[in-house]
């Protein structure tokens, strides 16, 4: 999708969540839930922390089971949406900026974005997932 369409669908809201990183967008939109969640399956977000602090308030807990509320209005049934939040982290900031740096894929500028989004998103997800699991694997960090 390019970027102005993207725009004029988080606007129009037809995304779940939407965030920007390293001047990309992402989002994942109701439709894309919808067509998972319809055949039986469960879907899983993979989103940064800006997707994550736009869903988790508008889902109420109830007994460690999140139910939708105006947040799911196309997805048909609107029942209970079974939702457990994993936070994956790397062993360390050191460990991740070394990793960073042996893809070669970054400038230094965005490589010090990256860095700076990680601590935030560490900071965060300290304490606030259900579940954190460190990563050891490098293509997962």
């Amino acid at each position: 999708m390019e970027r102005p369409d993207l725009v004029s669908a988080v606007a129009r809201g037809d995304f779940i969540e939407s965030a920007e990183f390293s001047g990309n967008m992402y989002g994942t939109s109701y439709k894309a839930v919808e067509n998972v969640t319809s055949k039986g399956k469960i879907c899983v977000l993979d989103i940064e922390m800006q997707g994550v602090k736009q869903v988790r308030p508008t889902l109420q807990r109830q007994n460690k089971v999140f139910v939708a509320t105006h947040l799911f209005p196309q997805i048909k049934d609107k029942a209970t949406l079974p939702c457990q939040y994993v936070f994956i982290r790397p062993p360390s900031m050191e460990v991740l900026e070394q990793r960073l740096r042996e893809r070669g894929t970054e400038t230094e500028e965005a490589l010090q974005k990256r860095l700076d989004t990680a601590k935030r998103e560490m900071e965060y997800g300290t304490g606030e997932e259900e579940h954190t699991q460190e990563s050891d694997e490098t293509d997962i960090t």
